[in-house]
């Protein structure tokens, strides 16, 4: 049960005796296979509800369980934990109290964002619990307005939206992969381009990028298109995009890293320079041949 102890909601619920092994076994391997939030798998299976398991939280951590909303992250508190901070670390701010900020984050049981925002906002942190579907409610409409980039309600929507464009489409013409990288960053957030595979990929990007994950992978099987994105370890999976879109995506991103889009049967490995809000991002991109396409 070494992986079971590697959550650390799982490893808590499970000292508390509040899971059997039976059920935490059952929980992990839908965590290995799905990377759904760890509350999202439990509340699903019908094992505890949210309110329950902040409840188990609360009693370690000492920390007190809310209700939050976007209304209560007020222009001052937004001026304390910006953008790029509360996007970077997970976490919202939702009010004052003896000259400390109270603080929600998606994931209150990591130490290290934690202990590091701590040295970031101006105030001491006072840590509060709240159902995480809420904290990230809050931390996408209160911060949309922003300058920092586009919300991750707005990604989503946008990534749809192009979706059901493509989706009756069963080619789509070389041409609309876009042109040749030239050097210097790509602005991931400009709406110039209209072409919609070049839309796609970049609003992917700008989504995984704002998620802080460490990798997306493109992959094409048999029958189905999956992209994926990690993030914390855990692996998420978009909404599986049309099929036919796998060999436009691949060369999408081909020519972004500025590589030869005629070579298929051959791994290759480039660079894309990508700008988000002003901040310059530096991706890695490894190619491979598969039986169903490049991944």
């Amino acid at each position: 049960m070494s992986e079971v102890i590697s959550n650390p909601l799982l490893s808590l619920l499970r000292d508390q005796e509040m899971l059997d092994d039976l059920q935490l076994e059952e929980i992990n391997e839908e965590l290995n296979r799905s990377g759904n939030p760890v509350m999202d798998i439990i509340k699903d299976y019908g094992y505890m509800d949210v309110d329950s398991m902040l409840q188990v939280v609360s009693g370690y951590l000492g920390a007190e369980v809310m209700q939050v909303n976007p209304g209560m992250v007020t222009d001052e508190l937004k001026e304390m934990l910006n953008s790029e901070t509360a996007q970077a670390y997970q976490c919202v701010p939702v009010g004052l109290e003896d000259e400390m900020l109270k603080v929600a984050f998606v994931d209150p049981l990591d130490p290290s964002k934690v202990d590091e925002l701590g040295y970031v906002v101006p105030l001491p942190i006072q840590t509060v619990l709240a159902d995480p579907a809420q904290v990230t409610q809050c931390l996408s409409e209160a911060y949309a307005a922003e300058g920092g980039g586009a919300s991750t309600v707005q990604i989503e929507s946008g990534i749809a939206d192009i979706l059901s464009q493509m989706n009756a489409e069963a080619d789509v013409d070389a041409a609309e992969v876009g042109d040749v990288v030239e050097d210097g960053a790509l602005d991931l957030t400009s709406d110039e381009d209209e072409m919609p595979v070049v839309k796609f990929v970049n609003l992917v990007l700008l989504q995984a990028v704002q998620d802080r994950a460490s990798d997306i992978h493109f992959e094409p099987f048999e029958e189905e298109f999956k992209i994926r994105y990690r993030v914390d370890g855990a692996l998420y999976e978009m909404t599986p995009p049309p099929l036919h879109l796998a060999m436009p995506v691949a060369s999408r991103l081909k020519i972004m890293a500025n590589l030869d889009i005629s070579e298929r049967r051959m791994p290759q490995d480039g660079r894309i320079s990508c700008s988000i809000g002003g901040r310059q991002v530096d991706l890695r991109l490894s190619t491979l041949p598969t039986a169903f396409g490049e991944s």
